[in-house]
């Protein structure tokens, strides 16, 4: 099948700063209905970067890829078959105002980011729209130096979660 139109949004992959630092999205998962379409607005990403990441702080590399996540979610049109996926695909915009939104009642687009750095370390974020708020809350700095140390666990259940459906209250 052709890739969704969201996973052309500037600022996911490739891109490079001018000290010539990257980063590279590595997997995008969201949870599909039965026809195939997203079923939540959340979004769960891991980026993989080649820079050094400190505690306490979050890299260029990182909050791009947040931002860039919620827009795209937030403009992501409804595509209901595979040609007009391929074209949208296609064409060298990532906004679709003529389109209707996958979403168009949402208001907080969650992102959920596992970030891999340097050496060999990773973080969680979750990321969301709290009214004219970015919210944004950082994990402390993993490390994964050592085999028997490394929170292999912790991300892997981050990472195959399912998004909790924030219209249900109870």
């Amino acid at each position: 099948s052709f890739p969704n139109p969201f996973l052309r949004a500037r600022g996911l992959s490739g891109t490079t700063t001018p000290a010539g630092v990257g980063w590279n999205d590595d997997l995008i998962l969201e949870v599909l209905g039965d026809d195939g379409q997203p079923k939540y607005p959340h979004v769960t990403m891991t980026m993989l970067h080649n820079y050094n990441g400190h505690e306490n702080s979050m890299l260029y590399g990182e909050l791009a890829p947040l931002i860039s996540a919620m827009r795209s979610r937030a403009n992501q049109p409804l595509v209901t078959d595979e040609e007009e996926m391929e074209k949208l695909y296609d064409e060298k915009r990532d906004v679709f105002p003529e389109k209707q939104r996958v979403f168009p009642m949402e208001k907080r687009f969650p992102v959920l980011m596992l970030s891999f750095l340097g050496p060999q370390h990773a973080r969680i974020f979750y990321a969301c729209l709290d009214g004219k708020n970015l919210i944004i809350r950082q994990s402390k700095l993993y490390s994964f130096e050592s085999k028997a140390d490394a929170p292999v666990e912790l991300f892997a259940r981050f990472l195959l979660s399912t998004p909790r459906d924030e219209r249900v209250r109870g």
